[in-house]
Formats: C-alpha cells, sequence, structure tokens
C-alpha cells in the first residue's frame, strides 16, 4: 500500500517533499535484494489503468534484474487474465511459480 500510495504521490507535477519522498520509495521497491508485494489485485484502478502499468513495470524491471519479488493474492493464479490482462498473464508463467496455500479463511 505504501507503493500505491507513492505512485499517486508522483502525479504533483511540481518537485514537493511529498513527491520527492514518494519517488524515493518507487526507487526502493526496485532496487531492494527481496520485495514482498501483498494482497496484489487489490489496488487502486485509475480509468487510465496506471497503477497497473507501473506494477506490471516493477515486477518487470525485478525479474530482468533477478531481484527476488514474492506476490501474494486472494486470486486463483489462473484469474489473473481477468485483473492484470494478458500480457501479464504470460509473463506470470515465464517469471514466478505458483505456490496455492490453501486452508480455511481466518478472517471470515
Amino acid at each position: 500500500s505504501e507503493w500505491q500510495r507513492a505512485l499517486q504521490d508522483t502525479y504533483d507535477k511540481e518537485l514537493t517533499e511529498r513527491k520527492v519522498r514518494a519517488l524515493q520509495i518507487i526507487d526502493y521497491a526496485e532496487s531492494r535484494p527481496l520485495v514482498v508485494l501483498d494482497d496484489i489485485g487489490q489496488e487502486y484502478s485509475t480509468a487510465s489503468g496506471y497503477t497497473k502499468t507501473k506494477f506490471h513495470e516493477l515486477v518487470r524491471v525485478r525479474a530482468e534484474a533477478a531481484r527476488p519479488t514474492i506476490l501474494t493474492s486472494n486470486i486463483d493464479p489462473e484469474s489473473m487474465r481477468g485483473v492484470y490482462g494478458d500480457s501479464f498473464e504470460s509473463f506470470r508463467h515465464e517469471a514466478f511459480d505458483s505456490y496455492p496455500m490453501l486452508g480455511k479463511d481466518t478472517r471470515l
């Protein structure tokens, strides 16, 4: 969620302290040795698709740099196409292994 908020803070045209911090968070997510993105598929989507595009860029940059990335989601892996589109679906099969975590939903 911090990464997603940072994306929204980059919309500012002026280089404010908030935007500088947002750019640092985005760089941090791209460059750290390990990143865990929890509950993907729940992020706020804009009509322009900006968030999804930036998400794709983030995971591709990390995969191309061979930086481990863990993605968690309540979305079935085979349903990702409906959320992120054909391009991500193809990339997902190339770059990620899926490990279903089955069990009782403790939040119900």
